[in-house]
């Protein structure tokens, strides 16, 4: 899944550009840039710029008053393609628009870059998203490892069960065939009993 780019009017520079929103498939992206192909604003200039910052496909024009901002040019669809598939896999910063997250503020619980944790988590309990990936991981592999266990105890439990039951029944015939043994073997001694009279 990617997202899909709508046309916005940019209230502060008076340009028009294509800009990510909502999440859709790369090709109903590429479509709207190869169907459009051109800039809103420039009717003449085709849109290759994409702005990272404000997240947004625009002409060569536009670019110019994107200045500051994280900017990239491409010349194909691929470029476009591997443009949406970079900024669909990269986490940005919700304050800093422009800068990648590296970290977890576990303060805010969100995902920061690094300015956040110099400005406004500096003094907050901050980890690399990598080290909480791991230990993450680890946690899972753990539980993982806890519920197997319980699931095979349970198991083990279930066929001990069983077990009991068997040996209860077979104790339970062994019996009826002791006392079927005993009962007849009475009966044998009765009879012989009978005829040496």
């Amino acid at each position: 899944l990617t997202l899909i780019i709508i046309r916005t009017n940019m209230a502060d520079t008076n340009t028009n550009s294509y800009s990510f929103t909502s999440f859709e498939s790369t090709s109903d992206i590429l479509n709207t840039i190869v169907d459009d192909g051109v800039c809103p604003s420039h009717p003449e200039e085709s849109i290759n710029v994409f702005c990272y910052t404000d997240k947004s496909f625009m002409c060569l024009k536009c670019s110019i008053q994107h200045k500051g901002h994280h900017i990239t040019a491409f010349d194909s669809l691929d470029d476009a393609r591997d443009i949406i598939k970079e900024v669909n896999s990269t986490l940005f910063c919700s304050k800093h628009k422009e800068k990648t997250c590296q970290f977890y503020c576990e303060v805010e619980s969100r995902p920061v870059c690094e300015t956040c944790c110099i400005v406004s988590c500096k003094n907050h309990d901050v980890s690399e998203i990598s080290d909480l990936y791991q230990k993450c991981k680890h946690q899972l592999d753990e539980l993982h490892s806890q519920v197997s266990a319980v699931n095979g105890s349970t198991r083990i439990q279930s066929i001990l069960k069983a077990t009991g039951e068997i040996i209860k029944r077979l104790e339970d015939k062994k019996e009826k065939d002791a006392t079927k043994i005993d009962d007849e073997f009475e009966e044998v001694i009765r009879k012989l009993a009978a005829r040496k009279q």
